[in-house]
Parts: C-alpha cells; sequence; structure tokens
C-alpha cells in the first residue's frame, strides 16, 4: 500500500469513528432533566450568563461566585448565542460538554496518527 492509501484509510476510518462519536454524544441531549448537584450549580451560574447577560462574575444564588473557571460556561453561553437561544435547557447545557468530548477524541486520532 502507498502512503496515500493509507492516510486515505486512515481518514475514513477517523471520519467514522467521530460521526459515530457525535451521534453517540448528542443523541438525545436533553432528554433527561438536570439532576445531579454539580450539573445544576454549573447550570446556575450557565443561566446567569445566558438568561441575565452577567458573562463576568455571575452568582449562585445572589450570594456565592463562582468557584471553577469559566471557560465551560462561556462556551456554553457562546453556543446559546450562536444558535440564537436565550433560555437553559438540559439539552444546550449539556451540548458545551458533549462538543469538548468530540473535540477530545479528534485530537486524541490525530496525536495517534501523528506518532
Amino acid at each position: 500500500m502507498t502512503r496515500t492509501e493509507i492516510s486515505r484509510r486512515s481518514a475514513l476510518a477517523m471520519a467514522a469513528i467521530v460521526l459515530a462519536a457525535a451521534v453517540l454524544l448528542f443523541n438525545r441531549l436533553g432528554a433527561a432533566d438536570i439532576c445531579s448537584g454539580n450539573e445544576a450549580v454549573e447550570a446556575v451560574f450557565v443561566q446567569q450568563m445566558v438568561e441575565h447577560g452577567r458573562l463576568l462574575f455571575p452568582l449562585e444564588n445572589g450570594k456565592q461566585p463562582m468557584y471553577k473557571p469559566p471557560l465551560f460556561h462561556w462556551t456554553a453561553t457562546a453556543l446559546d448565542r450562536l444558535t440564537g437561544r436565550h433560555r437553559v435547557t438540559a439539552g444546550n447545557l449539556r451540548a458545551a460538554a458533549s462538543m469538548y468530548a468530540l473535540a477530545g477524541i479528534v485530537m486524541t486520532m490525530v496525536f495517534a496518527l501523528w506518532l
């Protein structure tokens, strides 16, 4: 096999894996309500950002400041703004985490191919 055939086969295999992972990650994303305590706390911060515009210093219950780095929250807010959503739901809250998981899968495959 030539190098072009190997890279073409690798690209097809990677595309199939990414497609399967995307289906598994994004399918029925909002089917269950927000249920765990940690997920609910993060949802409160995203809600403050999306619905009230507090991008820098959102507060939990109007008192406690955010204690985690805001990259996930900003990503969820950016996705909501890009899609025109103005209310936080279980589905659009989990979309940012699914997007990061898919990016991690892609980066792992690219790194493995590079090695």
